[in-house]
């Protein structure tokens, strides 16, 4: 996903879940000195109360620094701070993100993180679907557009999607919502590029001419030395490409630059 401009708010049917905020240190007092909530946590239960007083400074700065969102798990009725969630971690190039979560141990077993998580993982792939229908439609394809990372969090969003209901009973649907993917997208693919042609001029990737690039290489490099093609300076992308098509398996020497190769001599 990408860093968003404004801090989003988000809101369910108990919930609202906000930017941290300064009156939520002693709730986040009250979480964190829990040894039984902090059990599985990187560092130990709070001690002090200027330990939570910290904490929540910090998270305060998140979004204006954009390192991560920071979300007070808040009753709607009151803006009582229950817990808290985060997505932190961000790589906008790769879209990509990590989530973290806690809840103060009386409110454990009703279904508020649950709810609350949906929130969040709905906000952080909500795109996706938007980013994928771009890709298929402009023929950039996923990985231009950055979607395949998402995609291998689709786990994540099926488990908090079904919640308590996940188990053996909800495996069949899936399975069977797998193997639905698995028999449509390959037909869609290949529609596109059929659709597309291989005489564009750009070749897309299923059209990219690597084996006939390194072809041509290989008999221009014959042609002009009467000698196998030993080594391919360049860089590292179409070199690579040129020598991973190439019968003769030439060694890479990335960008030309023979100190990068100390095992490789030009004898």
């Amino acid at each position: 996903m990408r860093y968003p401009d404004t801090f989003p708010v988000l809101t369910t049917e108990r919930l609202v879940l906000r930017e941290t905020a300064a009156h939520d240190v002693q709730a986040v007092f009250d979480m964190e000195r829990d040894p039984v909530a902090m059990r599985y946590w990187s560092k130990p239960p709070m001690q002090h109360v200027n330990e939570a007083q910290a904490s929540v400074e910090r998270a305060m700065r998140y979004f204006a620094e954009r390192s991560g969102l920071r979300w007070s798990i808040c009753r709607a009725a009151d803006d009582q701070m229950l817990g808290h969630a985060s997505l932190f971690g961000f790589h906008e190039q790769c879209a990509r993100a990590e989530i973290g979560y806690g809840l103060d141990r009386r409110h454990w077993g009703q279904g508020i993180m649950h709810e609350a998580l949906t929130a969040v993982v709905g906000y952080a792939f909500g795109p996706l679907g938007l980013l994928v229908t771009l890709a298929v439609v402009t023929g950039a394809g996923l990985r231009s557009s950055w979607g395949a990372p998402a995609l291998s969090f689709a786990g994540l969003v099926a488990v908090t999607a079904l919640g308590r209901d996940f188990g053996p009973r909800a495996l069949h649907p899936i399975a069977r919502a797998i193997v639905g993917v698995l028999l449509v997208v390959p037909v869609v693919v290949a529609g596109v590029h059929l659709g597309r042609g291989a005489n564009e001029a750009r070749p897309s990737r299923a059209h990219w001419p690597q084996a006939e690039m390194a072809a041509r290489f290989r008999v221009l490099w014959r042609e002009q030395t009467g000698r196998p093609l030993r080594y391919v300076a360049g860089h590292f992308w179409p070199a690579g490409l040129i020598a991973l098509s190439g019968r003769d398996m030439p060694i890479v020497i990335v960008d030309g630059n023979i100190s990068a190769a100390p095992g490789t001599t030009l004898s």
